[in-house]
């Protein structure tokens, strides 16, 4: 199954690489790298998708779950801050 899971991420970082507007592939290849526990690198999709739509609490709630994850709690109020502002 991890073989599995390495070339959906292959074949939705090339999406990604062809279309960066795809946010639907953008999204299903941080919700893998979520579930197969690469949590840096989620928070980094997830990231980037809340920067592209800063008012989304769906994506600001899939951070919060990484950052619990990563131990990075004192980041959660400036997400939330920033994205009711």
């Amino acid at each position: 199954e991890h073989g599995y899971n390495q070339q959906a991420l292959y074949c939705y970082r090339k999406v990604y690489s062809l279309d960066p507007t795809n946010v639907d592939a953008f999204w299903d290849r941080a919700s893998l790298e979520k579930e197969i526990g690469d949590f840096r690198t989620a928070r980094n999709a997830f990231t980037a998708i809340l920067k592209q739509f800063p008012h989304d609490l769906t994506v600001l709630r899939e951070l919060h779950t990484i950052l619990v994850e990563l131990s990075k709690l004192p980041t959660c109020p400036d997400l939330l801050q920033a994205t009711f502002e």
